[in-house]
């Protein structure tokens, strides 16, 4: 009768409306996906190899990479493939991968980028961006700025080609290099509270569901 069809309509809006209000808390915490750092300011050529490392302190809140990219001076393409990883801070690899020569990986904010396995860095810790320099320019700190949600404890480099972070010495509070990463868009954790909400409100529809029945 019209009385079953006006409760079952009334049902279905009422979930529609707990989905809809939960997928935009949801959506309301997601990070954007962005480059840790975007630079703007005047390249530096350096006689190779070099390898290079910049150490950052993630702030409050952890995040996940997605990516790893390599400068590229004019965009024009890598004369050479460069090596680059991320490390924890005892110097255990975590994510790597190489950047081809050319122009085959895809270029944002003056980065050649490759797609890496993703990797979640809780808040607090401290990460270690290594990558290796054979030709190209690398990048200076004029017009760095950097993510917020990630802080630089300074970078270091060495002469010759090596992929452990321990071997690099000499070390700077100001300087960036040639390498950078990408923090991926993710949807945010629900929160407890907000699964509860939704696992009572479900639970009620269902029950007063029955009742009527």
């Amino acid at each position: 009768n019209h009385m079953q069809i006006f409760s079952k309509l009334k049902y279905s809006n009422s979930l529609a409306t707990l989905l809809c209000l939960l997928l935009m808390s949801l959506t309301g915490n997601q990070a954007l996906a962005a480059p840790v750092y975007t630079f703007s300011g005047t390249p530096t050529s350096m006689e190779g190899p070099w390898t290079f490392e910049q150490r950052f302190t993630v702030g409050t809140q952890g995040f996940v990479i997605d990516a790893l990219g390599f400068w590229d001076y004019q965009g024009n393409g890598l004369e050479a493939s460069h090596l680059v990883g991320i490390f924890d801070a005892s110097g255990t690899l975590l994510r790597s991968t190489t950047i081809g020569a050319g122009t085959g990986n895809s270029l944002q904010d003056g980065f050649r980028w490759q797609s890496i396995a993703q990797l979640t860095v809780d808040a607090g810790t401290t990460i270690l961006l290594v990558a290796q320099q054979a030709g190209d320019y690398h990048n200076m700190t004029d017009g760095m700025v950097l993510d917020s949600r990630i802080a630089s404890e300074g970078s270091g480099y060495v002469g010759g080609i090596t992929f452990d972070p321990n071997a690099i010495p000499e070390f700077t509070n100001n300087h960036i290099w040639a390498a950078n990463f990408n923090i991926a868009e993710v949807a945010a954790v629900p929160e407890p509270a907000s699964l509860a909400l939704l696992s009572l409100g479900l639970f009620g529809l269902g029950f007063s569901r029955r009742k009527k029945a």
